[in-house]
Parts: C-alpha cells; structure tokens; sequence
C-alpha cells in the first residue's frame, strides 16, 4: 500500500491473509488439495502464501510484468497466466475463487459484470465461494438466491450474499463510487 511502510504493510497484507484462511482453510488434503484462483493476483503474495498451506493456486493478472514475477517465484502449488478476468476459461472448476483489491479498479459497468458473471461461473457446485474480498459490494444483501457456493451468478461478498443478474448488467458504478474507499476487512 502506497503511503505506509514495508513493516505495516507487511501487518496489512498478514491480516488479509488471515481473514482469507478463515473463510478457504489453512489446511488442504496433500491427496486432492483445494483448487483456488487468484484473480488478479497481482505480483502473487497470496497466491503464493495459498500454495504454501497446500492449495492448488492458478493465479490470473492483466499484467504481463506482474505475471512474469509471479512465475520467477513460484514453487510447485502456483501458476500464473496473462489474462482479464472476463477472459479466465481453465479446462477444470475451483473450490475457490477470490479477488483481493481488484474489482474496484474494473470502472466500466458491462467489464465489472462481465468479470464477476466469469468468476463466479469458475466454481464447482458444491464447493466454496467466489469470494471478491474488497471493492465495490451490490447493495442487495441476503441468501443466494440461484444456489449455494459458486452457482453462476452468485458471488460471495466475505460476510454477506449477493447475486449479480446473469442477463443484464448491475448498476456497479454507483456502488463502486460510494463503497470503493471501504473494505469488508
């Protein structure tokens, strides 16, 4: 985070992570461990920090030079590609998807919902949640309405469900404009 130093980063990102293990797990089956997407993993610090409890993390950005760092540190439980996160179409499911820090970037409204329709459709049923930790939240909280975990068009806001329309765009923008300086922490 620009503005603080390496050590309250450091205790910034230390506390997301915790906050990430609470809801995915800290322990994964060395036998068939969680297969979890960053999506827009940036230079890949959770990803990697997921890999090193056991899950199996892909970890997708825009950013060609932040993905050429990412795969200069992988170990064997990550890996990284190119692309948006509209565009994300692995051959296999997630047991998680997350998004830390990068939807509100995303400020075209058929983008924002196009990216979240994609990642929410990358989870298995049955399984975890597409779980978007920070950024701009839809303003209807309540129960999935199409399904538990990861059904499209259900995404997981950390404490909260919401569903985004799988046929027309949400209203993003006023949302992204008034919750975009808060954080679900």
């Amino acid at each position: 985070m620009v503005g603080i130093d390496a050590g309250a980063n450091e205790i910034f990102y230390a506390m997301r992570l915790g906050r990430l293990l609470d809801l995915v797990g800290d322990v994964s089956e060395s036998r068939a461990p969680l297969r979890v997407l960053d999506a827009g993993c940036g230079k890949g610090w959770f990803a990697r920090a997921m890999a090193r409890f056991g899950h199996r993390v892909d970890g997708i950005d825009i950013s060609q030079a932040a993905i050429e760092e990412c795969r200069a540190q992988a170990a064997d439980q990550d890996e990284y590609a190119v692309s948006a996160l509209a565009d994300w179409h692995p051959p296999y499911m997630y047991d998680v998807v997350y998004s830390v820090d990068v939807l509100f970037h995303v400020m075209d409204d058929d983008a924002w919902a196009d990216s979240v329709r994609n990642l929410a459709s990358l989870v298995r049923l049955g399984a975890g949640s597409s779980c978007p930790t920070t950024g701009p939240r839809p303003t209807t909280p309540g129960p999935p309405t199409s399904g538990p975990g990861g059904c499209p068009g259900t995404v997981r806001w950390c404490s909260r469900w919401a569903t985004v329309p799988t046929s027309s765009a949400p209203t993003a923008s006023a949302t992204r404009r008034s919750d975009s300086s808060s954080s679900t922490g």
